[in-house]
């Protein structure tokens, strides 16, 4: 969910303004070859992008994923 889509109400939620919460991503653990990989699709997509072709590893909503 982001922002552009998410309803106002859930962004002014106490939660964010709750003291001594703090908010971190998930990260599941560093790869050695992570910087590589995550680079080299974000090229593919820009390319894929550019040319007006589907991109590769989007987020599927109906799939849950």
């Amino acid at each position: 969910m982001t922002t552009t889509n998410t309803p106002l109400v859930l962004l002014w939620h106490p939660f964010w303004a709750t003291e001594g919460i703090t908010v971190l991503p998930h990260i599941g653990g560093l790869h050695p070859g992570r910087d590589h990989i995550v680079a080299a699709v974000f090229t593919d997509n820009l390319e894929r992008f550019l040319a007006a072709r589907p991109l590769r590893e989007t987020v599927d909503r109906a799939r849950g994923y």
